[in-house]
């Protein structure tokens, strides 16, 4: 029973009460029949409006049932959308400590790395890295198609290029590795535009630093069968292309100084071209070779078809003395032996062996 149901009763029981109360008082009062009628239509006009009242009541408890259900259900499916999305920020939030964990790890190798290839050593290494891989990767084999760390001394001191390119024929090319890596790092945490602009310009400088330096060292004047120019291997692309945004004409300016500047990519289509030519070039040793070993070939054929000759000469001739012993042995031997048989000495006769009709061939003489 709602709480307006609840009223409207307490209200018809409270007036019943009142009327009972009331017609008591009047008639303990004296009051006449007329006035009391009057009060009862009064109290059962109440009564009807009470009771009406507690009819809509009913009827407003009857509406009301259904949409407490819904808003029931209405509350369960927020509680549960809230329970989700605390999860779901609960879990958001690992998410972003994770990564924000991750962040500080990576920006803490960054920073070590960053650290490490600011030094010359790593950074020489790692372009003798980058360059070994490239001629594996081609498929050269060193102490055949390359070698590394080759060293000539001249006037001037100890010459090492990082590595010689073996052409075939006595010919090389030499290759050397450089990094000039710091202003490129300096441009790449630069905080403005100008900061980053100013360390472009002092890393072009820095390759054109090393262009000179090289193309001083004239390696080709010191390895005899040398190319007509060294190769300044920079281990990264952007490394080249950085460079060339502050100093288009730095490639004319090597190629002129006989510097070849080179990346990953063109040298590896260098070294590929290389390796395919001594893959030709071994099939024509071999082709050459399987030439040479076809006359020598011939060559031995030729005598030995000359000793097979000999040794069916020398058949033909026993062939011929077996069979003239054969003769021999048939007229002359075997007529005494007969008559010895015919005179009781042997009880068997003497048999004469068979002639020998098949004569060796003789090999067909081949034209060289």
């Amino acid at each position: 029973m709602t709480a307006t149901m609840s009223f409207a009763l307490a209200s018809i029981v409270g007036l019943a009460m009142f009327c009972a109360g009331w017609f008591a008082h009047a008639a303990r009062s004296g009051r006449d029949t007329a006035t009391l009628n009057t009060e009862l239509v009064k109290a059962r006009a109440q009564a009807a409006v009470l009771q009406q009242q507690a009819a809509d009541s009913r009827r407003l408890d009857s509406a009301i049932t259904p949409l407490s259900a819904e808003l029931r259900q209405l509350t369960e499916q927020v509680d549960r959308a809230e329970r989700a999305r605390v999860s779901a920020q609960a879990a958001l939030e690992q998410e972003v400590s994770t990564f924000t964990t991750t962040s500080k790890d990576l920006a803490r190798e960054t920073g070590r790395l960053v650290g490490a290839l600011r030094r010359s050593e790593v950074r020489g290494k790692w372009g003798e890295l980058q360059l070994r891989q490239l001629v594996d990767s081609a498929g050269l084999l060193e102490g055949v198609h390359f070698s590394e760390q080759d060293s000539v001394r001249t006037a001037d001191g100890l010459l090492r290029p990082d590595m010689i390119i073996q052409l075939g024929a006595g010919r090389l090319v030499l290759i050397d590795s450089k990094t000039p890596l710091d202003a490129y790092l300096d441009a790449e945490l630069a905080d403005s535009d100008p900061e980053r602009e100013a360390a472009l310009d002092r890393h072009a400088k820095a390759v054109a630093i090393q262009v000179d330096q090289l193309a001083a060292k004239q390696y080709w004047s010191h390895y005899e069968g040398s190319a007509e120019f060294v190769v300044l291997f920079l281990p990264a692309e952007a490394l080249l292309a950085a460079a060339l945004t502050r100093d288009p004409g730095l490639l004319d300016r090597s190629f002129s100084k006989k510097v070849v500047l080179a990346t990953p990519t063109t040298l590896g289509a260098l070294l590929r071209t290389v390796a395919l030519a001594w893959r030709h070039e071994q099939f024509a040793d071999n082709a050459r070779q399987v030439q040479q070993i076809g006359a020598e070939l011939f060559a031995r054929l030729g005598v030995f078809a000359d000793h097979l000759g000999k040794v069916g000469q020398s058949l033909d001739t026993t062939v011929r003395r077996y069979n003239d012993a054969i003769g021999s042995f048939d007229s002359r031997v075997t007529v005494s032996a007969r008559r010895m048989a015919d005179l009781g000495v042997a009880e068997t006769t003497l048999e004469t062996p068979a002639s020998v009709t098949t004569l060796p061939r003789t090999p067909a003489i081949v034209e060289g």
